[in-house]
This record gives C-alpha cells, structure tokens and sequence, in this order.
C-alpha cells in the first residue's frame, strides 16, 4: 500500500467516526472506540484533524447518514466519494497528482460563492443571554442542545443552516450539545475556538487563560489565527480531561479535577491559596472584594461552600481566618483600610 492510499484510508476513517460522533445516535461505547482509535497514533489525530477542518469548511455532512456509517469499512468510503463527487468539476481523474491541487482550488471557489451569498443574505441576528452575580441560567436552544450559564456570564447565539456559533464573552457556561453531522457547534471564546463533536464540556473564561474541562466525547480546541500564529494550533480534549488556552498557546490535556462544581451549586477547595478562594468566590458576590494577596500569603483553605449564599461564604473565610472587611476591602485583624480622601 502506498502512502496516498494509505492517508486516504486514515482520513475515511477519521470521516466516519465524524459522522457516528455528532450523529443523535452515537452512544458510550461509541466515544469509547473512538477514544481508542485517536489514541493509537499521531497519524489518527492528524487525520481526524484535517478531516474535521475539511468537514466543517465544504459543509459535507449532509451526504451520508450516520446508520449506514461503518468506521473500519475497507470500502470507497465517505472520503473516496468526495474525491469522486469532486473530480466532476476537476480536470483529469480523481486518482490524478493533481487532484489535491484542484481540491483545495474548488474549496476556495466554493467558500468565495457562500461568502457572496450570505452577504446579500439579511444578516443573523443574535440572540444575548446573560447573567448577574450569584445568578445562573438554563437555556435549551432550537436543536435542543442546552447551555447552562453560570455567575456573571454573556453569550451570543448565531445560529445559520451551516453553523451553530456561540460567543462566549465572559463568565462560565456548560454545554451540552445535540450531534449534528452537518451543522457544527462552534464556541469562540476569543483566543480560539472549542468545536463540539457531539459531547458535553463546560468553558470557564479568565483574564489571562480560558479552560475548556470535557465531561463527555471530544471537543477541538483551536487557537485564533492571527499574525503572530499564521499556523494556529489545535488540540483534541477527550472525556474527563481539561486544556488550558491563553494567549501563548494550548497547554497539554490532563487529567479532569473540581472544575465545574458549580452546576451542583458549589465552590470546592482542596488546600487553595485563600487569595486564589476569594477570586474565585468575587465571581459569586454582588459587591465584590479587594485584597492584598501578600496579606493572605502561606493562608490554605479546603471545603465545599454553596454558591446560593456567597456573603454567609465570606463571613465563614474572615472568621476562621481571623480577618475583618473595611471598605470592601479584606485585611488582617491588625489593620484597617486606608479612608479614601476628599477633594
């Protein structure tokens, strides 16, 4: 077998498991084969990564449904009949050196013509959904896919018959999205981009890094390409594993910890910073504090607190640690906060 043969059965592959994955069908033991697949090699993830882009670029999942779908068939595949429906409007066979060339040509011609086409298209509008301090959200959107908004969070809906696109600006939000094969589910969160693979995950955005925490299937997550990443990275997140996304890359996939206690309504620290506490609890409380966190250096703190009551939280944190609010402001039980002055 050569090479070509060889890349063309991988991305058939990678095609397959595409389409059972976001199909509404796709159960666990479905992500847990696919799991082991992409695990086998980098050539399965490469694969599974350009076909993804492909996928989501020409918008090919309408093709073939999922139930006819077998992964590990030694057939033309889904990948062979887009190299035949293409060679329609290539020159020469599809097997030819030149098909790859003519491939990426049709691609851009194809994405110039939908681009002129939304364009004259009434732009989308989307739909905003936000919350205050302490509050959360339930929002069930028209595929039935759900996002749950946590404390001090904005989100931008946009949906259109080739994309399902979420912004989101601030905060915290879970996902759970409905498979799809056609129409992809897309979060920006600014630095780059999560795509859901029929899969639940939960985004958590902070001021120097975002952390993407997958509780079901697969997400990509992807840098934004920009100037100083014309080659952006990409990376798959599997199922109880969490990724770090900041301005200077992705970090590595690890193991899933206490990150999203929050949908059962609770903060949960295992022998935290304090400082590192009450950042988080800020989130949660209408008037938030400030601190000096050389105040509270060497101070650790573990337990579950509810996020129903976040000022009883606080009270609790300055008592066991001997501490007193001034102005807003936490400080050690020897000083007091400077009185801000007049004129």
């Amino acid at each position: 077998m050569n090479t070509h043969q060889h890349d063309d059965e991988l991305l058939d592959i990678a095609a397959g498991w595409i389409v059972k994955l976001r199909s509404p069908a796709a159960c666990e033991r479905d992500h847990v084969e696919f799991s082991q697949w992409l695990n086998q090699s980098k050539a399965n993830e490469q694969a599974f990564d350009e076909m993804l882009t492909t996928w989501d670029t020409l918008a090919l999942g309408a093709e073939l449904p999922a139930s006819s779908w077998d992964p590990s068939a030694q057939t033309m595949g889904f990948w062979g009949r887009c190299k035949h429906l293409l060679s329609q409007y290539l020159p020469g066979p599809a097997n030819s050196g030149y098909w790859l060339t003519g491939a990426v040509s049709f691609a851009a011609v194809l994405m110039v013509s939908v681009a002129l086409l939304l364009d004259r298209q009434a732009p989308i509008e989307a739909e905003v959904y936000q919350t205050a301090a302490g509050e959360s959200l339930f929002v069930e959107l028209a595929d039935h896919s759900v996002i749950e908004l946590n404390t001090r969070t904005k989100i931008e809906v946009l949906y259109s018959p080739q994309e399902r696109l979420v912004r989101l600006l601030e905060g915290e939000a879970y996902f759970d999205v409905q498979g799809n094969k056609a129409r992809p589910f897309v979060v920006d969160v600014g630095r780059g981009t999560v795509t859901a693979i029929g899969t639940a995950f939960n985004i958590k955005r902070g001021g120097l890094q975002d952390w993407v925490a997958v509780t079901e299937g697969v997400v990509r997550v992807k840098q934004k390409k920009e100037p100083t990443t014309p080659f952006p990275a990409s990376k798959f997140v599997q199922a109880d594993q969490h990724l770090m996304l900041s301005g200077t890359g992705l970090g590595p996939a690890t193991e899933l910890g206490r990150e999203i206690h929050w949908l059962e309504q609770t903060l949960s620290f295992e022998n935290s910073a304090l400082a590192d506490a009450l950042t988080e609890l800020n989130r949660y409380l209408a008037k938030p504090v400030s601190f000096n966190p050389a105040d509270l250096a060497g101070l650790r703190i573990s337990g579950t607190f509810s996020t129903n009551a976040p000022q009883d939280t606080l009270q609790a944190i300055l008592t066991t640690f001997d501490l007193h609010l001034s102005n807003q402001t936490v400080l050690p039980a020897d000083q007091t906060a400077a009185l801000p002055s007049k004129g």
